[in-house]
Parts: structure tokens; C-alpha cells; sequence
């Protein structure tokens, strides 16, 4: 169909060589939708911002319903159940509604016609490119169809998609979205931040007296040198811009909160990172003033903004389980060592780790946008059947991963998750390791960073 530039561009030769050698069928879509398309391929379908209800009356108005709103209460479909009512009176996956109106008046007769096709889609690529192809062949008395996005694939694949089957035809498509990205620049990394900051307050001193302390402490250590631009914020905090170093920024943070008790720093970069720590081990009599004490103790005074502690849970031998939420630095700080002592008992402490989760099959090995598993987004999360959602499951329990019943994919009781986790920690403990002897080479401690990505077991 297509000749290929040495970048790996799709190039369209001429409408009759790629009509002659065309993408007609789902499994040449799928080897050449994955590639990058020059625009001037896209010659039956567009690509734009706004509602398919406000085109005209002779456009084939195409609504897609999703199978996790069969009812259409949600999005776009709710606006095309509010404008045609009758929409619920198709109970086949694919239906049409006329509508013909007549008005009367001096002039002569003048009759309107409207055409709104309903199509009932189970979200994997197979129904849809069917029930696309046969709207293809229902509506070859239209010059325009109007389509919306789906949830289960991007604008530009849908685009793709509709482009291959509808090539060729008088028929051409407009796919309306509520934001159009550019896969180009959605590609694009951030911008990388160049410098760090911390805002420093005390509640009982102003912006004059609040600096003098801070040169007077930092200014005699090594962590001086990190320091770019100190200046006021429009409060009157004092703002000190420093090099991008996270170990150096920790560092100094730390030093400047030992000034005083009534001095409170905030790292605008690190504390916008939100850590979660599970303590295990915990005796069944402990509470959560309790916890508050022993991490104060490693790590200084916190308010209820800097930390939040869950409410206990039962854990295995009469023992509880908390979870931890607090900015990285302090984070890092109470994790220095991995205990924690809480009454008479030496307690665990771990951060969750990061574990590949894909949201296409299920498995907990790779990512959705590398999956080469089976599509299971219009499966029951719960059972594992299909054509209901999980919230109105009433059947048992059922892990299409592990082939057994009793538990859902991904739960603590999931052997494919179990083992995921299981990996994550071998390499967390590997990079702990590796962090440690650097630590050692260098002779300087530094804090080993851990992934953000939240999962628990239990």
C-alpha cells in the first residue's frame, strides 16, 4: 500500500496505487496504524474540536456507545440521548433513527431530514473496525458523517482507523473531539527544571530577622554554596533559589530547620512529591498519637498538613498495619534506616513500590502502551465476563491472570501480582545497595530514591 521513507514514514504514493494495494482488512491496519502518517494520506476523514450535534441536517450523525454506559449517561452519548430520546428505543448493537420534518408555511412545502445512527461497540479494535466498515456501507448516500472519540483509542488512531475502511469512497467522515493533540509534541519530554527552591516562614519573626539567622547558620557550613538568589515572596516568606541538586537541597533544608522549632521550610520541587509508607508490626494496642511521637522523634515536629496517618488495621499474629503519607524529604529522612520503634516492639517500615500495571490485559508485567496480550477492557473487572460493569457484578470473584477463582486480578491474593511485587522489591533492594556504596565511596550519605507508583498488598 504504502512506500516507505527511511524514517519510517507512511507516504502516499497516489490515491489508485494505494487504493490498488490498500489497507483493507484489521490485521494490515494494525502493521501500519502504529507508524507515523503524513497528513496528506488523510483524504475521507478530519479531525476537529467542537459537538457533531451542531452539524447540519444532512450529515449522518454517528453516536458510538460505550460498554461501560450501555444506558448513555455520560459525555457526548448523554447529549445525544437528551436530543433524541429515541435513541433507547434501538436495542441492537447497530440501529438507525429518521426523523423527517415538515414545515408549513406560504412557501412551498419544506421537509427536513435528519439521520443519527446508534452503534453499540464492545471497545476492542476487532468490533469496532466491523461495525465501522458497515456504516461505511449503510451511508454511501452521505457526503459527511459526523463520528466522535472513544475512550478505548486515541482521536488520531480512530482517525486511522476510519481513514483506512472509508478510502476510496464519495463518503468522508469529520471525527469531533474535545481537544486535539498533537502526537508530536504530546511526545515530547517536559521542560527540564534547571533550578531548586525552598520557602522558609516562621510565624513569630519577619522576612529581615528570619535571613539574618539563615546566613548566620548556613553561611558557616558547606551547604552556603547551593544557595542562587534568596528574595521575599509576595507573603513576605523568604524564597532561596539553589542549584539542581535534590541531595544538596535535602541537605540544606535540614540545616535551616535546625535554626528553631518555630521555623517551617518547604521545598518547592521535592514536597510537591508525595510519598506513602507502610509500617508493619505494629502491637494491637498501639495508636495513632502513638506513631505521631515515634516519627517526630526521627524526624522533628510535623503538622497535620506535612504528614497523614491512616486509621490502623488488623494485620497476621494480632498485629497492625498504618500507612504514611508525607513530602519526599521527610520521607527519605524517616526511611533513613527502615525501623521504626513504637512502644515496647522494633517495627518495619517500606515504601510501595512501583509495579507495571497494564490496563489493556491485566497483567502486571508491562505497560498499556507495550501490551501484546489480549484486550480485556470490556471484561468485568470482578469476574472476568463481559457486558456488565463491575459495580453491578453478582458473580464470584474471578482472576483471568491466574486462571482461579476467589480473588480479582491485581488483588494482594493474585499470584501474577504477587510475583510483580516480588520482582519490584529485588530491585528496589538492588538500587538500595548500589545507592549504599556510592554512599560509602564518596564518604557523604546520600538518600536513595525510591519509585512513586502506590501498591499494597494487603
Amino acid at each position: 500500500m504504502f512506500r516507505r521513507s527511511q524514517k519510517q514514514r507512511i507516504v502516499i504514493e497516489s490515491p489508485s496505487c494505494t487504493r490498488e494495494r490498500g489497507v483493507n482488512s484489521l490485521e494490515k491496519w494494525k502493521e501500519e496504524e502504529i507508524k507515523t502518517w503524513d497528513e496528506n494520506i488523510f483524504t475521507n476523514t478530519e479531525i476537529k474540536v467542537g459537538n457533531p450535534l451542531a452539524t447540519k441536517d444532512d450529515v449522518a450523525k454517528t453516536v458510538l456507545v460505550e460498554p461501560t454506559d450501555p444506558k448513555m449517561e455520560k459525555s457526548i452519548q448523554e447529549l445525544y440521548r437528551e436530543t433524541y430520546p429515541e435513541l433507547d428505543d434501538i436495542i441492537d448493537d447497530f440501529g438507525t433513527l429518521e426523523q423527517v420534518t415538515r414545515v408549513k408555511c406560504q412557501a412551498p412545502k419544506n421537509y427536513t431530514r435528519k439521520t443519527i445512527i446508534k452503534i453499540c461497540h464492545n471497545s476492542t479494535d476487532e468490533d469496532l473496525w466491523e461495525k465501522i466498515s458497515r456504516l461505511r456501507d449503510e451511508t454511501t448516500d452521505f457526503e459527511w458523517i459526523a463520528l466522535h472519540q472513544v475512550t478505548c483509542m486515541s482521536p488520531q488512531r480512530l482517525q486511522k482507523m476510519v481513514e483506512c475502511i472509508f478510502f476510496g469512497k464519495m463518503t468522508k467522515v469529520c471525527l469531533f473531539t474535545t481537544n486535539i493533540v498533537n502526537p508530536q509534541s504530546a511526545n515530547k519530554s517536559p521542560r527540564e527544571r534547571k533550578t531548586y527552591a525552598l520557602v522558609v516562614e516562621d510565624k513569630v519573626k519577619d522576612f529581615n530577622s528570619i535571613l539574618k539567622n539563615v546566613k548566620d547558620k548556613i553561611g558557616k557550613t558547606n551547604s552556603g554554596d547551593l544557595i542562587r538568589k534568596i528574595r521575599s515572596t509576595k507573603d513576605g516568606k523568604l524564597l532561596i533559589t539553589t542549584d539542581k541538586d535534590e541531595c544538596g537541597l535535602k541537605n540544606l533544608q535540614i540545616e535551616i530547620e535546625k535554626i528553631m522549632d518555630t521555623i517551617s521550610v518547604r521545598s518547592i520541587w521535592l514536597d510537591n512529591k508525595t510519598e506513602v509508607i507502610h509500617i508493619r508490626g505494629l502491637d494491637a494496642t498501639t495508636d495513632k498519637e502513638e506513631i505521631k511521637r515515634a516519627i517526630e522523634e526521627k524526624i522533628g515536629p510535623t503538622s497535620g498538613k506535612m504528614i497523614k496517618i491512616s486509621e490502623l488495621r488488623p494485620n497476621a499474629n494480632h498485629t497492625a498495619a498504618v500507612t504514611l503519607a508525607l513530602g519526599k524529604v521527610k520521607a527519605d529522612l524517616l526511611l533513613k534506616d527502615n525501623q521504626i520503634r513504637t512502644g515496647l516492639v522494633r517495627c518495619k517500615m517500606e515504601k510501595r513500590l512501583e509495579v507495571k500495571k497494564c490496563t489493556r490485559c491485566w497483567a502486571c508485567d508491562h505497560k498499556t502502551a507495550d501490551c501484546q496480550g489480549p484486550d480485556r477492557r470490556s471484561l468485568c473487572f470482578k469476574c472476568g465476563k463481559e457486558r456488565h460493569p463491575s459495580k453491578e457484578c453478582t458473580e464470584e470473584e474471578a482472576c483471568p491472570m491466574c486462571q482461579e477463582r476467589r480473588h480479582k486480578a491485581g488483588s494482594g491474593k493474585c499470584q501474577a501480582f504477587r510475583r510483580a511485587l516480588s520482582r519490584a522489591r529485588k530491585t528496589n533492594r538492588q538500587a538500595t545497595r548500589s545507592s549504599l556504596d556510592t554512599d560509602e565511596n564518596n564518604e557523604m550519605v546520600i538518600v536513595p530514591s525510591v519509585s512513586e507508583m502506590l501498591l499494597d498488598t494487603n
